[in-house]
């Protein structure tokens, strides 16, 4: 049984978001620390598209996980064609900001309610009511 390659696909440690606005799977969050530059990540079934521009490793052919069937990459941008694990989600970062969408709702994208970043509840349907929490630490 082979392994999963253990790298992060994309340069944002989601755990490190803190969340301001969030309706299920749809998310508006800000970065504190290492948010210099743009990036974005679109999958849409099994093809999914990379675009980054920060300090990362170029994005290239070689760097494809297990799961992925073709990848081609040059420098900042990146096309994968790969197995299937969400219908649709997006990630876009610029600067400080961070939005994201996820349908079914994952683990890099979860199912939270929060409003002026007040998180109110999570995918467990358990209510959390406190202020100016990462991703994180509403996933503990």
């Amino acid at each position: 049984m082979s392994e999963e390659k253990s790298y992060q696909m994309d340069v944002i440690n989601e755990d490190d978001i803190y969340l301001c606005f969030s309706c299920g799977s749809a998310n508006i969050g800000f970065l504190t620390s290492q948010y210099h530059g743009c990036s974005m990540k679109n999958e849409c079934c099994c093809f999914m598209h990379e675009f980054c521009f920060l300090d990362r490793a170029y994005l290239t052919c070689c760097d494809k996980q297990d799961s992925h069937y073709i990848r081609l990459g040059c420098f900042c941008d990146a096309f994968t064609f790969k197995k299937t694990e969400v219908c649709c989600k997006q990630q876009c970062h610029s600067m400080c900001l961070v939005c994201s969408f996820s349908i079914p709702p994952d683990n890099e994208v979860p199912c939270v309610l929060a409003c002026c970043s007040v998180v109110l509840a999570s995918l467990e349907c358990k209510m959390i009511c406190k202020n100016c929490m990462t991703f994180g630490q509403i996933r503990q």
